[in-house]
């Protein structure tokens, strides 16, 4: 019977936890490196695209990845917001190191004697450095590029940088891990200059092949099995790149729970697949938001042109391609190739000596389905298109005659009207002085096409050159034909027009866009903030994960009305927002009726556990799997107090075996301790120095003797045993056995009392010592 999955991958939040974390041992390996070599204070700077995994990594040294010689204090700039002023940032600075430290400091004490912040915060660190000496304070900063933000906003002193170039060259032994998406070297702030020197450089790219496998298979190996073809699909697909493939993983979790299989095929995975590019994820779309206008277009280009995973292309192989499906673009060499290695430093793409493929072939074919080529070409405005493909069709060798025929005469009524009206302009003299030959082209064709300005109008010209030219006309046909009725209408007509061809007509002016009724808009935004009051409570609730489907199709719903909204469709928008709003409110109590489920079960779990625990006596505690349970039980408590019922019942299920084990534990040792005393005993009855030998770990030569001669003096001996007492933990025990050692001839023997000493070493139970008492 299939047994749903747990599922294990985390989208969307950074990996806190060992066992979900694959990969970058190289990386902390550079860090711990850099930071040991001497007495050396640095900044290392991890640089990366969002969600490259670099909020992990400082989770990963926060958990102790570095070792002992760390104290890692994670600062979350993100905390940082609404902070008015440098007093109130230093305050939360040193609030956030004590998180960490577990060590009583009232920074009170440091704020109030100070008459600067910047001087009360190095006495702080000085106080931190003093109660952890030998080891490096090491504060990891994320997001280190709202610092910079800060500072241009006002609420934090410039000197903060100086400030923390300063600490670096102390003696103190202080360093920084800032995460960001560019070098210090690529701000354009100069207040970043004087930290270049002390900051080192660190890009966070792509999981190795390897790495990437193991995040694949590792959390769900006891549940699924990967066909070879698969993995290597999901590794192209993805790249290695962290989030994406923790989102291609966590949607094949949720297909095998659906269909109730346990492993995946090629073809489970293309519907897998289909389904994240029929609902594209917001990252996927802020990714495409954040592109240039020639980025799009290239982008668009590949996706459209390469036809396989693997397949490479290059700058000159874009625009032959593209000339040949007639896209109508007019295309530069170098444009391309910019705009190609702009894409492949940003690790958007790859590239060889054949050319350049797209780094994630999940976008390269989320391009074509969602931005295809003729749908970017109309997005984007700024390049010229209109002209460039009006350029090609009247440049196009291969177009139809009739097309060619109507070209020209176009193209020869045009400049016949220009020729015309220039002409006219020509004869009208000076302009502030200057001629019309001395005018610019492109001012004479402002003219010509605004006939709003001060000019006088052309039309009287232009009819006397009509009318000239059809009296010349008249003069030079015959006789017979100037007197024609027919010939002068037609001639009439033609001068008509010539002359309306020849007026410059004036631009359609649009009319002005209706006000909108201010109710409306007021509308639309209430309709907006109620539904981010919703989508803040699935948040909290973790909706990411617990409802994942619902909470999907409401962003899509929220980002399809933000869209609505900057376009001003005010009432459409509304209407998006209360769907969103809607579908938000139904993925918070999916959560809830989850969570009252577990919560259930989570109380039958500890019922359970408890039972187990109380039938444990206090020799049986002495167990090391008691411990253990405990531990285990503690976990369930807490994550049961914080509402995490599915985790608090595995913690339970663990307490509730460890208990048990405790009471197998106690079982073996006390029959393991009992056949050792017993089996020297029968040593005793059997005269068998050997076997006595076979159970005591400290048998001296003198013991053997003093035995030896008992053996002579005696025959027949008997020996009953009766175990008092019974005292063990895990590696000693003592027992106290009364003893009584019958032989033939004796009677009434006297019940001497043993007490007994065992250790307990990797072979198992041995005494170690016996004295005997009445």
């Amino acid at each position: 019977m299939f047994k749903p999955i747990a599922n294990p991958y985390i989208v969307g939040n950074p990996i806190k936890t060992a066992e979900m974390f694959f990969g970058r041992q190289d990386d902390f390996d550079f860090i711990k490196r850099k930071l040991q070599a001497g007495d050396k204070s640095y900044i290392i700077v991890l640089c990366g695209e969002r969600r490259s995994g670099k909020t992990s990594i400082l989770f990963q040294i926060l958990s102790g990845r570095l070792g002992d010689d760390f104290v890692p204090i994670l600062v979350d700039m993100q905390t940082m917001a609404g902070l008015k002023n440098e007093r109130e940032f230093f305050e939360k600075f040193a609030q956030e190191t004590l998180k960490y430290i577990n060590q009583k400091i009232d920074i009170n004490d440091f704020f109030k004697s100070q008459d600067s912040s910047f001087k009360a915060f190095a006495a702080f660190l000085e106080e931190i450095h003093k109660r952890n000496k030998g080891k490096h304070i090491l504060f990891l900063i994320d997001e280190y590029e709202l610092i910079e933000a800060k500072i241009n906003e006002g609420s934090l002193n410039e000197n903060f940088i100086p400030f923390l170039a300063g600490l670096l060259e102390g003696e103190q032994l202080i360093s920084f891990i800032f995460t960001g998406s560019t070098k210090l070297e690529e701000r354009k702030a100069k207040m970043w200059q004087i930290l270049f020197a002390k900051s080192l450089f660190r890009n966070v790219s792509y999981l190795s092949r390897d790495d990437t496998l193991r995040l694949i298979q590792e959390p769900v190996k006891e549940y699924i099995e990967f066909d070879v073809v698969v993995l290597n699909i999901i590794y192209r697909l993805t790249s290695g790149q962290p989030f994406y493939t923790q989102v291609v993983c966590q949607n094949i979790v949720d297909y095998v729970n659906q269909k109730k299989q346990t492993n995946i095929q090629e073809e489970d995975l293309d519907i897998i697949v289909s389904e994240i590019l029929e609902n594209p994820l917001p990252q996927m779309i802020y990714f495409w938001n954040s592109q240039s206008d020639d980025r799009k277009l290239v982008l668009s280009l590949m996706a459209e042109l390469l036809e396989e995973p693997n397949a490479w292309i290059n700058a000159e192989q874009i625009i032959s391609e593209s000339k040949k499906r007639k896209f109508g673009l007019d295309l530069d060499v170098k444009s391309i190739n910019m705009t190609l290695e702009g894409l492949f430093h940003s690790q958007h793409l790859g590239k060889s000596q054949v050319g350049y493929k797209f780094q994630m072939d999940l976008f390269r074919r989320w391009i074509k389905r969602d931005h295809a080529i003729w749908r970017v070409m109309k997005e984007v405005s700024s390049l010229g298109m209109a002209s460039s493909i009006e350029k090609q069709v009247f440049n196009s060798s291969d177009s139809d005659p009739a097309n060619n025929r109507k070209m020209f005469i176009y193209a020869f009524f045009t400049f016949l009207v220009v020729v015309s009206a220039g002409w006219y302009i020509f004869s009208s003299g000076e302009e502030k002085g200057k001629t019309i030959a001395e005018k610019p082209a492109e001012q004479v064709k402002e003219e010509i096409a605004q006939p709003d300005k001060k000019q006088e109008n052309p039309i009287p010209a232009i009819e006397n050159d009509a009318q000239k030219k059809l009296v010349e006309e008249k003069k030079e046909k015959p006789v017979e034909t100037r007197s024609s009725s027919e010939e002068s209408k037609k001639a009439e007509e033609n001068k008509k027009k010539t002359v309306a061809q020849a007026t410059p007509q004036p631009k359609e002016t649009k009319p002005a866009a209706p006000k909108m009724d201010p109710a409306i808009v007021s509308n639309a935004e209430s309709a907006k903030a109620q539904m981010n009051e919703q989508k803040s409570n699935a948040e909290r609730l973790d909706a990411k994960n617990q409802a994942t489907t619902i909470y999907r199709a409401a962003l899509t719903k929220e980002q399809s009305a933000d869209s609505l909204f900057d376009a001003a469709l005010y009432p459409e928008a509304g209407a998006s927002y209360n769907q969103a709003g809607a579908l938000y409110a139904r993925a918070i109590e999916e959560i809830s009726k989850k969570a009252n489920a577990e919560k259930n079960s989570a109380e039958q779990s500890q019922r359970n556990m408890l039972t187990a625990k109380n039938k444990l006596n206090m020799q049986q505690k002495k167990m090391p799997a008691f411990a253990s349970g405990e531990s285990a039980e503690e976990q369930g408590n807490r994550n049961f107090s914080s509402n995490n019922f599915a985790i608090a019942v595995n913690n339970y299920k663990t307490a509730q075996k460890d208990f048990e084990q405790a009471l197998q534990q106690y079982e073996t040792n006390k029959n393991s301790i009992t056949t050792i005393i017993n089996g020297y005993l029968d040593g005793i009855q059997n005269e068998s120095i050997i076997q006595m030998k076979k159970y005591h770990g400290n048998f001296t030569k003198d013991l053997e003797n003093d035995w030896q001669k008992y053996f002579k003096a005696v025959d027949g001996i008997n020996v009953t045993r009766s175990v008092k007492m019974l005292d063990f933990d895990d590696q000693t025990a003592k027992a106290s056995v009364d003893v009584q050692l019958s032989f033939a001839g004796s009677q009434n023997s006297p019940v001497n009392s043993w007490q007994f000493s065992l250790t307990k070493n990797s072979a198992g139970w041995i005494i170690t010592g016996i004295s005997e008492g009445n």
